[in-house]
């Protein structure tokens, strides 16, 4: 049975054997990040931070300054930038951060995917307080939440255990052995790296399965600035100009890595993307995007304004009550008593003709529904000088997906009144009516 393990106490219970230093604040507000009660009272009670100078940076001793609250949160959640040692670690090559996949092994040796859709998880790897050579900790929060000391072998870089707690809460008994392989992976490159695996079996796992975990040491990630605008408008028929990018991995230039691709037609009003892809040393990917949108130069209808959504002219095909039909987004409202008008829909001009929602559904899953915000349907559209309305792009932000089209839309401009059928995931059908209450 997946365990994932999301909580922030957990890891900063962990920060003791990751910095390795002392714990104090001083009189200017810097603390030493292994004594956890000082984190945690900081985090817990910002007032107690608030009147001492500094700027959050660390210095060559591993002291944090904590004045900015959010810089040590941030601090925290990212792991590598919290393994810091002034002396090298006792257990040598087998300390670091790894970055491994999850699988599972049959009863006939073979190995499978991880059936909970979890691909890669961070992995720590550091010495104890005391620097011991003959024990390290394990710390991996993504997956089953794993917080135990293990024995390791130097000679070979091996280390195992046999049905000890794998958390300092004693949730469940794990039995593992496993090992660092120094220089046996490859990087992208082909050059060597350094790999570990471990297999492991979980005594409260209800499938009983042989967990095995392997991968290679974490390198930071790509980072991708765009240049220039994005969205950004540019005239039908002119031509698309690439503003640029910059590329770093750990502040280093490497923007050659950069593989653009774009489906830009500067012939035909719409939306288009510019995607930057780039991958790191290991093999994992970041991606930005640009929007670029093209549009006629001698459209001059507004529609921008703030809109509320016609209650009992919109609809929705539904089985509300068990039964399927159509139901008035105010019967819908009243099933489910989040709301009883759906407001701030609002249509904004980003280029003659073409404006942006911020909700084409008229508010029904963002607040008929209550999932809130993130559940709009945000989108593009363009308006003729005769008001017909075209879908040029859309997108909901929690589900990772757009309609499928609408149809029959028009912009009536003495009423101030926007409608459509629209089609969504291929199942569900709305006819929307919005009207305009200000500017």
């Amino acid at each position: 049975m997946k365990k994932i393990i999301l909580s922030l106490f957990l890891f900063v219970i962990s920060l003791s054997a990751l910095a390795g230093i002392r714990g104090d604040m001083n009189n200017s507000g810097s603390v030493d990040v292994s004594d956890v009660n000082a984190v945690i009272n900081i985090i817990l009670n910002k007032n107690t931070i608030e009147d001492f100078p500094g700027n959050g940076d660390m210095d060559a001793n591993g002291v944090i300054d904590v004045t900015d609250i959010n810089h040590i949160i941030n601090v925290i959640l990212n792991v590598e930038d919290l393994i810091y040692d002034p002396e090298e670690p006792a257990i040598g090559v087998m300390a670091g951060l790894w970055l491994v996949t999850p699988k599972y092994v049959d009863e006939n040796g073979i190995t499978h995917d991880n059936p909970y859709g979890i691909d890669r998880v961070h992995l720590s790897t550091y010495a104890t307080d005391n620097n011991d050579a003959d024990k390290m900790w394990i710390y991996e929060r993504n997956f089953w939440g794993l917080e135990l000391l293990v024995p390791v072998n130097l000679n070979n870089h091996t280390f195992e255990v046999n049905n000890v707690p794998y958390d300092l809460y004693e949730t469940g008994n794990v039995t593992l052995h496993g090992q660092v392989l120094p220089g046996a992976g490859h990087n992208i490159f082909g050059a060597p790296i350094d790999s570990i695996y471990f297999d492991a079996v979980f005594d409260d796992d209800s499938d009983g399965y042989t967990w095995r975990y392997a991968g290679v040491r974490y390198q930071k990630e790509v980072v991708i600035n765009l240049k220039g605008d994005n969205p950004m408008t540019i005239p039908l028929g002119s031509s698309y100009v690439e503003p640029g990018f910059t590329a770093t991995i750990g502040g280093v230039d490497v923007s050659y890595r950069v593989v653009v691709n774009s489906n830009v037609n500067v012939n035909a009003v719409g939306v288009y993307k510019v995607i930057y892809s780039a991958t790191n040393d290991i093999g994992v990917e970041t991606n930005a995007e640009r929007t670029v949108i093209v549009y006629n130069p001698d459209a001059n209808v507004n529609i921008s304004g703030l809109y509320e959504t016609n209650m009992d002219e919109s609809e929705v095909y539904s089985h509300l009550g068990g039964v399927y039909d159509w139901y008035s987004f105010a019967n819908m409202a009243t099933a489910y008593g989040n709301t009883t008008q759906c407001i701030g829909i609002t249509f904004e001009k980003v280029a003659p003709g073409i404006f942006y929602c911020n909700d084409l559904v008229g508010g029904f899953y963002w607040q008929i529904r209550g999932y809130g915000p993130n559940y709009a349907m945000t989108g593009y559209v363009k308006v003729d000088n005769s008001g017909n309305v075209t879908l040029l792009d859309s997108h909901v932000q929690g589900w990772g997906d757009g309609l499928d089209y609408i149809e029959n839309a028009h912009y009536d401009f003495s009423t101030n009144t926007i409608s459509y059928n629209l089609m969504y995931a291929s199942a569900i059908t709305m006819n929307i009516v919005m009207n305009k209450v200000a500017d």
